[in-house]
């Protein structure tokens, strides 16, 4: 049985045309999430209930936010 070669198919024209696409949608997600923050701590200021403004890690910081590769270092 011949062995597949991965590394072409990796660097075909579709797959990096849907990372490409998956990167913007998820820059997109956060940029909407920073603006919903925002709009948090707008609405607890005007309450005066601060638990809607505290949040653990800043928007994008967080250990499951998206992170593009090349901040990674995935050498």
């Amino acid at each position: 049985m011949a062995k597949k070669n991965n590394a072409a198919l990796a660097n075909t024209e579709a797959v990096n045309g849907r990372a490409n696409k998956a990167a913007e949608i998820e820059k997109k997600r956060l940029e909407l999430k920073k603006e919903i923050e925002n709009l948090m701590v707008q609405y607890a200021k005007a309450t005066g209930d601060r638990k809607y403004a505290k949040r653990k890690h800043r928007v994008g910081q967080a250990p499951n936010d998206w992170k593009a590769a090349e901040t990674l270092n995935l050498k």
